[in-house]
């Protein structure tokens, strides 16, 4: 069963990689939809077997309790508004719980002592994955294999992904898959630490650039010292990706503009008060399934004009997460989320 479980990591670790480029044409486009989807028959297995202890946090059931409500939340919404068709509103559910719904078939299936038995093995794949991506990497940049856009006059590097955030997902992925599988010995992972770090500065994504550097000074300290760290350390570090980032702060969240992500974020605040405690329902802001079957509530809050938004354009409706979760789910939905996340 440990083998089988091996191979089945393994297989998943170099799906995930690939799914980008490989997802433009076969069913690997619905890869996280499969695996959060595997989530419900092991969890029936392990509950009619007993075979473990069934525990996701110190308190297993509030995990539960958070999921349940939203899911709720987003289908009463749905029901009695009635603003998108069931198909929609289905869709738009798994694709807002398969994260969680991979967490819990993770969980399930990868337990107990898999890290530390296969903690080697895994080493070599994630270290010839991170070599390969360095290469291609090199030869990008002298021979223009996958050119992209240019930031600061230098070509941002996105490799063969759709778009440089892809890459710069993969690259924190390899690092948080390097931490959960780094022993006392954290040292001698540092050569990938910075291989990684130096891809995804290359994607010119300045918001994954300090979110990286940030988990990776935060969790080398906990591996390294096994405890906490300080709320003086992490307020500083804070505030200095806040001045990192700020620019983009100020153009997406603060000032007033009229870009898509400005738009979205203003009306979602909006949206909560008007549908207080519980907002529009699953597919009707925010979200890729609500430019799938455009929603009504663009209409009502008169930005369906908005480039990015509109019928006919509506490229940027998803590139804002958190105003989607309060717009759809409201003020409670959004603090289930919180709840889910801690």
């Amino acid at each position: 069963m440990n083998k089988l479980k091996y191979y089945v990591f393994v297989m998943l670790l170099y799906l995930f990689i690939l799914q980008n480029p490989l997802q433009r044409t076969s069913i690997l486009r619905y890869l996280d939809e499969i695996v959060a989807l595997l989530s419900i028959p092991a969890l029936l297995y392990y509950l009619i077997n007993k075979k473990r202890k069934f525990v996701f946090r110190k308190n297993n059931l509030s995990f539960f309790m958070f999921q349940v409500t939203l899911i709720v939340v987003g289908l009463y919404s749905s029901y009695t508004l009635k603003y998108q068709p069931i198909n929609i509103v289905f869709s738009d559910l798994l694709l807002v719980n398969k994260f969680f719904m991979a967490y819990i078939f993770s969980r399930l299936f990868f337990y107990d002592d898999f890290i530390d038995n296969f903690r080697d093995k895994i080493y070599i794949h994630v270290k010839v994955i991170v070599i390969a991506l360095l290469i291609l990497t090199i030869f990008n940049y002298v021979f223009a294999i996958w050119p992209a856009s240019y930031r600061f006059s230098i070509m941002t590097n996105k490799l063969f992904y759709e778009h440089p955030t892809y890459l710069a997902s993969i690259c924190i992925f390899l690092i948080s898959l390097l931490f959960l599988i780094a022993d006392k010995n954290i040292s001698r992972y540092n050569f990938l630490f910075l291989i990684l770090i130096l891809i995804l500065i290359s994607t010119f994504r300045f918001k994954a650039i300090g979110a990286c550097l940030f988990i990776v000074y935060l969790a080398k300290n906990i591996k390294k010292n096994f405890k906490k760290i300080s709320i003086s350390k992490i307020t500083i570090i804070g505030f200095l990706l806040v001045l990192l980032c700020w620019d983009q702060i100020s153009y997406y969240y603060i000032d007033l503009n009229s870009s898509a992500r400005n738009v979205l974020t203003e009306t979602s605040f909006k949206i909560a008060k008007d549908y207080f405690p519980l907002g529009t329902g699953f597919g009707t802001y925010g979200s890729y399934f609500s430019g799938v079957s455009y929603s009504p509530v663009y209409y009502m809050y008169n930005i369906s004009h908005v480039y990015g938004i509109s019928k006919n354009y509506s490229s940027f409706l998803s590139d804002t997460f958190w105003p989607m979760v309060l717009g759809q789910f409201g003020i409670i939905g959004l603090f289930c989320f919180i709840m889910l996340l801690k």
